[in-house]
């Protein structure tokens, strides 16, 4: 079942690679955005996700996504998101970007997502957006929303090379991302040892140190930045990271990496905005009864934890919205 489930991943992400040579998808996006801040019904909050909104369980009830939720904890006031896969802060702070080309100025909501300042996510060939983000910033005050189009062709062998040959430190040590990439890509070779390659994925996705003042964490006080320049207010959370199962694998080192993590992505954030914030402090308080599947080692939340975090979210929109003089109530 679980080879099935994979094939089918895979060939979903075919077929989404194939699509986005003709219409990319973080362009679309843009369009969507820009449409709905340029007309006369413009949201009370924009929430702009990474790829924890995407997704819901295959066992869950509740199949409402993240950002559905915190729009239907507040009833009264409108909500638009856009979100995906391997949105880091660079690709955030382009949108943010784009919002200060218009008019309006919502009640923002972003995370502040650890794997996103990974050389594996910054670097990767199709999920660092670095062509989309190129186009983003060329967009101007009087672009055309339906002109904001373009595919890309799809990465080239050499450009997958030189992406495997960088490296990423972890817990089990310095090496290429090709040497995590290419075993995790065999599910031959873990046949019978699937713990063996749950924890290589949780080091994988979780295990390295940002380094604070580093170019990685450049784009996290960009992301700050944007946020003072645009001048709306902002709820900021921190995208769930599955502890309890790192723990389990790695000790209390797993947690030890991931709070000071967190604490060097609000800290970054902090210095950009200019002022103090008070960061939903949601990283390390999901269990892992709270996440989809703990052999995924990702930060993609069940029915329980998605309510529990839209709940955070939408209570700290509330108190931004009163502020406004709107009713924010849950």
């Amino acid at each position: 079942m679980r080879r099935l489930k994979y094939n089918v991943l895979v060939a979903r992400y075919k077929v989404r690679r194939w699509l986005e040579q003709f219409d990319n998808p973080q362009l679309r996006n843009a369009r969507r955005l820009l449409r709905v801040l340029r007309s006369t019904s413009q949201p009370d909050v924009v929430y702009i996700g990474d790829s924890t909104v995407s997704f819901t369980a295959p066992g869950d009830v509740d199949k409402r996504r993240l950002s559905v939720m915190v729009d239907e904890f507040l009833p009264d006031q409108s909500l638009f998101a856009i979100f995906g896969g391997s949105y880091h802060a660079d690709l955030i702070a382009d949108y943010v970007n784009l919002i200060g080309l218009t008019g309006a100025r919502p009640v923002l909501v972003v995370p502040l997502w650890i794997r996103g300042r990974y050389v594996p996510w910054i670097e990767h060939p199709v999920f660092g957006h670095k062509r989309a983000m190129a186009y983003l910033r060329t967009i101007r005050r009087r672009t055309p929303t339906r002109s904001i189009r373009q595919g890309f062709p799809a990465p080239s062998a050499q450009e997958f090379a030189e992406f495997y040959a960088l490296r990423h430190k972890t817990f089990l040590g310095d090496l290429p991302i090709g040497d995590y990439i290419n075993p995790l890509k065999d599910r031959d070779r873990w046949k019978g040892k699937e713990d063996e390659r749950v924890r290589m994925l949780h080091a994988y996705h979780h295990g390295a140190a940002l380094t604070p003042g580093s170019p990685a964490m450049d784009a996290v006080v960009k992301l700050g930045r944007a946020v003072r320049e645009l001048g709306c207010p902002v709820v900021v959370y921190q995208t769930p990271v599955p502890v309890e199962s790192g723990v389990g694998y790695f000790g209390e080192e797993f947690a030890d990496l991931a709070r000071a993590n967190f604490a060097a992505l609000d800290a970054a954030f902090t210095e950009g905005l200019g002022r103090p914030i008070e960061i939903i402090q949601s990283g390390t308080i999901f269990p892992t009864s709270e996440f989809i599947d703990v052999a995924g080692a990702d930060e993609h939340l069940n029915e329980a934890g998605r309510r529990r975090l839209a709940a955070l979210i939408a209570t700290a929109v509330g108190r931004e919205l009163d502020a406004r003089g709107q009713t924010g109530q849950l």
